[in-house]
């Protein structure tokens, strides 16, 4: 910083730390984290001099390439914790397999792989349609991005079992082209694509759930209040002779 710094120098000089410490604790010892460490440098050479316009237009670039870096992580790291989400499906759907291995089990065991299957598949294309789009250049903790990622395909999963005992029980009418009897297999398989695909459509089936069941509840009969003293019957006196 310049001897007898102006305010908009101060500005700057607290910049230039700021962008240096996020991008050193966020890109590591990596080329990129180079590429926005030369720019800076290049901004306190401007800053030595006093030019300040200069600076601060090299300085927003310098942000500008280090947002451009971090996007691009963070989306990586976003896409393997969702991969990392998908083995943890593997094991879940395993046991799930074990558990479902009876005569009466409440979900056909032969339809848990497809369920897994086509709830991992639309979490997978929900996720690669949007990654470019996905923004993600202010997440701070690596960790929260990696549990998001890993969160998608198994909240998918979840609400394709869940949606796929609502349509099994006919709770809800869910009908796609001329309805059929019985539901067809395959139903089920596209209502657990579109559950990890989009977490609002079973969200819309379950709100419609919830809809149903306040429907058919039967209304509470409050009890008649009992009458005031100034409503109640009066006595009738005896006569007397």
């Amino acid at each position: 910083m310049p001897d007898e710094p102006l305010p908009v120098e101060v500005i700057i000089t607290k910049d230039i730390v700021r962008v240096d410490h996020r991008s050193l604790r966020m890109l590591g010892a990596t080329p990129d984290r180079g590429e926005v460490y030369r720019l800076l440098l290049n901004v306190i050479g401007f800053l030595q001099i006093r030019e300040s316009d200069a600076a601060r237009a090299l300085l927003d670039h310098a942000e500008a390439v280090y947002h451009q870096h971090i996007q691009a992580k963070n989306r990586l790291r976003y896409l393997g914790g969702m991969l990392a989400g998908i083995m943890a499906l593997l094991g879940f759907g395993f046991l799930l397999s074990s558990l479902l291995n009876s005569p009466g089990a409440v979900i056909p065991l032969s339809l848990v792989p497809l369920i897994l299957l086509f709830a991992g598949m639309g979490s997978i294309t929900s996720v690669l349609t949007r990654l470019s789009s996905i923004d993600l250049r202010d997440q701070a903790s690596v960790w929260m991005i990696y549990i998001s990622g890993m969160a998608r395909p198994v909240t998918g999963l979840f609400f394709a079992l869940v949606i796929y005992l609502v349509l099994a029980l006919r709770i809800v009418d869910f009908h796609l082209g001329a309805g059929t009897e019985p539901t067809p297999p395959a139903l089920f398989l596209i209502a657990a694509f579109m559950s990890g695909f989009s977490e609002r459509f079973a969200q819309d089936i379950l709100t419609k759930l919830g809809g149903t069941i306040s429907a058919s509840e039967p209304e509470k009969r409050l009890p008649s209040p009992e009458p005031s003293e100034a409503h109640k019957p009066l006595k009738e006196s005896p006569a007397k002779d």
